[in-house]
């Protein structure tokens, strides 16, 4: 079948196009994508192809603008990779260099680290003209660093002594040696932004790095990272860690960046003649990795968070590590690093807090709660400039599980406590709540011990308005047909504010909505969506509102709406909802868990009374968490407790 009439799924197509596959639907449903008449989750493979070429050469530049940051090629100089500001400063000016006389990145990198082998005299070059011919050098001090550079100059790509002058200014800026990894900054800072984020990769900053081998003695046997990149892991096991040479072993997918990792190590045993145990190789490979299984005593790295894989990719990895379902890049890469791991030995991964609590994850947890111990976790905030999602580091060590065993848990700040391990294998989905201490995890059973009852099977629920492009729907002036229309922004606690956005109702045109009923309702609530607070207000008027702002209707049986309106802006729900699901966005599954007790009649109507007040502006958050919290048996530290993180 030519390719003018070979089809290909929704899913193909994002692959193609490197957006996501909701973006394709969106394109759709605003004509940038044709599908098929007869299937419109199927598309000619020749439509996707023209409108790749379309987007490549900036022809249709709305969706330029649009397009998921995968298609962004940028150059970034990454702050964190190293302290030295100079540094930093010499790598944006070859940045600048490469960059406006476009030269390519392979010969670009060769030439860096010969300039940086002879200012460590490990090599002569007399005639940096002459950069790309393997006679030019001289005086080799190491064989091994001779076979590397001559190895990579006769495999290279577009290495060409006809172009060598074009590569002398970048040879020249480089005037001294240093020890800081210049060559995998300029890597790092040097490759496609595209093509990092399809992959899931992005530099390790330099403290989070230390943190692996501070006040740790070493472990048995050899050092593994099992995605080294250009070999940061593996150049501060050497300098920390107490490794020689022969104890250090990396594998990567990236012929380039593996090149780097053996030559930095080269530079760092300055005095010692080996063969860097650096290797092109997949870990995920369970056939290739099979020799190296049980052999490392510490396996630490930063693995691929949410990397594209593509079909063919997840068939052959459920296969091999079967107990992970998610298909998400960073489980594969733990089961392997289990695997790798050796008896008493240790792991210490750097992973998105996700991973703690989401329900997707469930597996990898499992698999991780149930083989071996949980040592640690450690909170270090949001430390990728690319990449909104806080990170955590988990340390594993490969030991039975034991319910008995806590985990040390630390926070930002030094803050620390410990958690027995029994309670995340206890937890529904297996969520590591390691927020919660041992005392608010007792208050919590005591609050799910009271009668209650909850959501769940009792309302109706919705998303806002998913327009598709707010810019073309979404007017910050009321024109003819249009009504006002709430956004996550506008929802206060019990009311909401003054719109600032109008739109006419045209459910055909959006990508998403409810139906119209559900908005139109007598009485509903309101909240916001992505927050880590529950704020829920209350709507009378049949008022719209987009998907950042989601719809709630409670249906209980003899429990007033705005009781329920109450008791999820409480302190109480804010304390279950912290400490259970700790979640950048208020799910529906959580509020459906989340307990509504059950105090009398007569106190129900002394909470709608309130609640009528709140709504007309009063300050009576405190008597509503006196009203709900007085049947509940808290103690008086327990009630701080709570109200402590409600505020």
């Amino acid at each position: 079948m030519s390719d003018r009439r070979r089809i290909i799924s929704a899913r193909e197509s994002s692959l193609l196009l490197g957006i996501s596959e909701g973006t394709v639907r969106n394109w759709v449903r605003h004509g940038y994508l044709r599908p098929v008449k007869e299937n419109p989750k199927a598309f000619y493979y020749s439509d996707v192809l023209k409108t790749k070429k379309q987007l490549a050469s900036g022809e249709i530049r709305r969706l330029n603008q649009r397009a998921n940051r995968t298609r962004l090629e940028r150059t970034i100089i990454p702050v964190g990779y190293v302290d030295d500001a100079v540094l930093r400063a010499r790598a944006k000016k070859i940045c600048a260099i490469l960059v406006a006389r476009r030269l390519g990145l392979e010969p670009a990198m060769f030439c860096l680290a010969m300039r940086l082998l002879v200012l460590k005299k490990e090599v002569r070059l007399d005639n940096p003209a002459r950069m790309f011919q393997a006679r030019a050098y001289s005086g080799w001090q190491r064989p091994t660093i001779k076979a590397e550079m001559l190895d990579w100059l006769a495999s290279g790509k577009r290495f060409s002594d006809k172009r060598a002058d074009n590569y002398l200014d970048l040879y020249h800026v480089v005037e001294s040696a240093t020890r800081d990894d210049l060559l995998g900054l300029l890597y790092q800072a040097l490759r496609r932004e595209g093509r990092r984020s399809r992959q899931g990769m992005y530099y390790t900053p330099a403290d989070l790095l230390a943190g692996v081998f501070a006040g740790a003695c070493r472990n048995r046997g050899s050092f593994l990272d099992p995605c080294c990149g250009t070999g940061r892991f593996l150049a501060h096991a050497a300098r920390s860690g107490g490794y020689q040479p022969e104890d250090l072993v990396g594998f990567d997918i990236d012929p380039m960046a593996v090149r780097i990792a053996r030559i930095n190590l080269l530079l760092i045993f300055n005095d010692r003649e080996f063969a860097p145990q650096v290797f092109c190789l997949d870990v995920l490979d369970s056939k290739k990795i099979r020799p190296f299984q049980k052999r490392f005593g510490l396996i630490a790295t930063n693995p691929p968070w949410g990397a594209t894989i593509t079909p063919a990719q997840r068939t052959r990895l459920q296969k091999a590590f079967p107990l992970v379902s998610s298909g998400e890049s960073f489980s594969y890469f733990l089961a392997a690093g289990l695997d790798l791991l050796a008896k008493d030995g240790r792991l210490s991964y750097i992973l998105p807090e996700s991973f703690l609590n989401i329900r997707t994850h469930r597996d990898i947890r499992k698999h991780l709660l149930s083989s071996s111990t949980l040592a640690a976790v450690t909170f270090l905030g949001r430390r990728f400039g690319e990449v909104l999602s806080p990170a955590i580091r988990v340390d594993v060590t490969k030991n039975p599980p034991s319910k008995k065993v806590k985990t040390g848990i630390v926070f930002q700040g030094g803050r620390t406590h410990a958690v027995p391990q029994g309670r995340f294998l206890d937890n529904r989905n297996y969520i590591i709540d390691a927020w919660m201490t041992e005392p608010e995890n007792a208050i919590i059973k005591k609050i799910y011990h009271f009668p209650h009852v909850t959501l769940a099977g009792t309302a109706d629920w919705a998303l806002g308005i998913v327009t598709g492009d707010n810019r073309q729907f979404v007017s910050d002036v009321c024109k003819k047909g249009m009504e006002p229309v709430f956004r996550g922004k506008d929802v206060e606690k019990y009311r909401l504010k003054k719109p600032d956005g109008f739109i006419r109702f045209a459910p055909e045109r959006f990508q998403q909505t409810a139906p119209e009923s559900i908005y139109r309702t007598g009485e509903k609530l309101v909240y916001r969506f992505v927050s880590r607070r529950l704020v829920f207000a209350l709507d009378n008027t049949g008022a719209l509102t987009l998907n950042s702002a989601n719809v709630l209707i409670p249906k209980i049986s003899g429990y007033p709406l705005k009781a329920v309106l109450g008791v999820l802006n409480s302190s109480l729900s804010q304390f279950v909802f912290e400490k259970k699901f700790h979640s950048l966005k208020v799910l529906r599954k959580d509020l459906e868990s989340l307990p509504l007790p059950l105090p009398g009649k007569d106190r129900l109507r002394e909470m709608v009374r309130l609640v009528d007040r709140a709504l007309a502006g009063e300050d009576v958050a405190v008597a509503i968490d006196r009203l709900i919290m007085s049947d509940l048996g808290l103690s008086d530290e327990e009630m701080r407790i709570v109200l402590e993180a409600g505020t």
